[in-house]
């Protein structure tokens, strides 16, 4: 474990190293000039050193077997009196560099959430500057989400579906209250359509008309198949198919004008 100190002011940055004295010193100089921003580094410019002036002692030949025990160590000593180190090393194990980001982002989850948000927030400010108006940024969002919805349509509506199964008892409760306690605003909202805007009435009449023709087939087999289910009369009892019950009890049911004595 090696300790880089500043004569002048007793500041201290701890980090470990496989390597020698003068092989970690001269990456810091190398870091002195391509990380001019670091902590580290920033407080020496600001008493006037370079990395040249760095000092590095040995506080602690620590045996260890890997590099976690080698950053525990380090977390050790930054905690006693790191004063530059800015960041304190984690202990994640993993055995490959997949396995520690998703060890990370779990052990991290608030700091990951709020590093999107400060992304997203920059970006779309970027984005925004390129735009003249709030609504040429509106249409661009839309444009986008519509090239979406078109080229993942079917992977959209396959995962609608799949959420609707899931979750059909939820979504019927949802409506109900929904239509309870909005009731008198939609059915005010029908009546005003229903009674002024012949358009929206031609409109209406136009989509189930061309629902109706690219659904011809499928229309015509469900009606072939509520017509041929077996029902029962509720007069007489007897069983017969459904587009045969009007019939039935107009001319042939026993039990339609059967009246009791």
């Amino acid at each position: 474990m090696s300790s880089t100190c500043f004569p002048v002011t007793i500041k201290q940055y701890y980090g470990y190293t496989t390597q020698t004295l003068g092989g970690r010193k001269a990456g810091h100089k190398h870091d002195f000039k391509k990380h001019p921003n670091w902590k580290v580094y920033v407080a020496l410019r600001e008493i006037n050193m370079s990395a040249d002036d760095i000092e590095l002692i040995l506080v602690e030949n620590y045996p260890c077997e890997n590099k976690y025990q080698a950053k525990e160590r380090e977390r050790f000593w930054i905690e006693k009196d790191g004063l530059l180190n800015t960041h304190l090393p984690d202990t994640i194990q993993a055995s490959s560099q997949q396995e520690y980001i998703k060890l990370w982002r779990q052990a991290n989850k608030e700091k990951v959430y709020q590093q999107k948000q400060k992304y997203k927030v920059k970006l779309n400010e970027r984005l925004r500057k390129r735009l003249a108006t709030d609504e040429e940024w509106k249409q661009r969002v839309y444009e986008k989400n519509k090239r979406y919805r078109e080229a993942n349509k079917d992977k959209i509506n396959e995962e609608r579906r799949k959420y609707r199964e899931a979750n059909k008892d939820k979504i019927n409760e949802e409506r109900r209250k929904y239509r309870e306690a909005n009731k008198d605003k939609t059915n005010e909202r029908l009546r005003e359509r229903l009674a002024t805007d012949e358009e929206w009435k031609q409109r209406v009449y136009e989509r189930n008309k061309r629902y109706k023709e690219a659904n011809k087939d499928k229309i015509d087999e469900y009606k072939r198949q509520y017509a041929s289910k077996k029902v029962k009369c509720d007069a007489c009892g007897k069983e017969m198919r459904r587009d045969s019950i009007t019939k039935h009890k107009q001319k042939s049911c026993k039990g339609q004008n059967s009246t009791p004595s």
